[in-house]
């Protein structure tokens, strides 16, 4: 309250969430006026009720086309928020929420990035295998943090079953805004193919070394053997 200013009035719906002991001594301390609506009245809050739809139907558009499964709904719930607070709106004269609530414009919009979209995420010099190896790692965008700042990564696994992985914050990102896990997850089958195939043409090549070594020098073994 004391960063944004305190509201006057606080209208709800008559859930156990909104009438207990606790929320009524929080808003006695600010003097704000509790409202309630009435049962199955929900259109008496109807701007709200409008925002708690869109925010719905964004978060299930996001996990689609992110090709996600839905157990990243907090993710996607979170990035639908992040657009809506820089979203203009006509009711705020064209300005977006964050313009109207910090008295300032609204930061650069450039730095919205797609959610789900595969970024490569750099590897300082000191966690390298070596000076050949990767100076960046494919990972899945999650949206934006706060505290602190930067971009929620994930390290996909595509051994588990929601693929979950180690994510990290980084800001050093270079995002690809139209790949997606699904092409991300068939490189990766592709590059393990062609280790599989080249450790089986290994095997072969070690089998027919041996093979060819008995077949030619059969006395030679004799030899040894009666020795």
């Amino acid at each position: 309250c004391e960063k944004v200013g305190t509201p006057k009035i606080l209208r709800m719906d008559q859930g156990g969430e909104f009438t207990g002991l606790k929320i009524k001594q929080l808003l006695d301390n600010y003097n704000i006026i509790d409202e309630y609506t009435s049962t199955g009245e929900s259109n008496q809050n109807a701007l709200t009720e409008r925002v708690w739809n869109w925010l719905g139907n964004a978060t299930r558009s996001i996990i689609k086309e992110a090709q996600l499964p839905s157990a990243y709904w907090t993710y996607a719930v979170k990035h639908a928020v992040h657009l809506y607070n820089r979203s203009v709106h006509p009711m705020l004269d064209g300005k977006t929420p964050l313009e109207v609530l910090k008295g300032r414009p609204h930061e650069d919009l450039r730095r919205i990035h797609t959610f789900g979209c595969v970024g490569y995420v750099h590897i300082d010099a000191n966690k390298r295998d070596n000076k050949l190896g990767d100076r960046g790692l494919p990972a899945i965008y999650l949206g934006e943090s706060e505290s602190p700042m930067g971009h929620i990564m994930m390290y996909p696994r595509f051994d588990r079953p929601h693929y979950e992985g180690e994510i990290v914050i980084t800001r050093n990102v270079i995002f690809h805004e139209k790949e997606r896990i699904d092409s991300l997850k068939e490189r990766v089958r592709e590059e393990s193919d062609i280790e599989d195939n080249s450790s089986t043409e290994e095997s072969e090549n070690k089998s027919i070394d041996t093979t060819t070594q008995d077949s030619i020098d059969p006395i030679t073994r004799e030899e040894k053997n009666l020795t």
